[in-house]
């Protein structure tokens, strides 16, 4: 098993703090993996492509939209645009059954 995991991310923490409780860390390969709020990891999207997902872009981004004008930053902004859009255009390629 793989974990693309981040220092700061609270999903992989809980992740291998599971994995050592259940004995399993030994099994997972852990690939530090950088990631931005204001620009795609292509690597990582080949991986996942929907990156993270939805939920966790689209609260945040609505976060920062809700800021006043002036506080706002048009780089974090356009970094939760790139991948919302991103992992939208993923799920449009996704079979739907009938």
């Amino acid at each position: 098993m793989k974990l693309y995991w981040s220092p700061r991310s609270p999903f992989a923490r809980k992740v291998m703090v599971f994995a050592h409780e259940a004995g399993l860390a030994g099994r997972i390969e852990t690939v530090r993996t950088l990631v931005s709020m204001t620009s795609l990891n292509r690597e990582l999207m080949r991986v996942n492509p929907l990156g993270n997902n939805k939920l966790d872009n689209l609260v945040p981004w609505r976060n920062e939209a809700l800021r006043p004008k002036p506080q706002q930053s048009p780089e974090v902004l356009a970094g939760f645009e790139l991948k919302i859009r991103s992992s939208l255009e993923f799920l449009d390629t996704m079979p739907v059954d009938a």
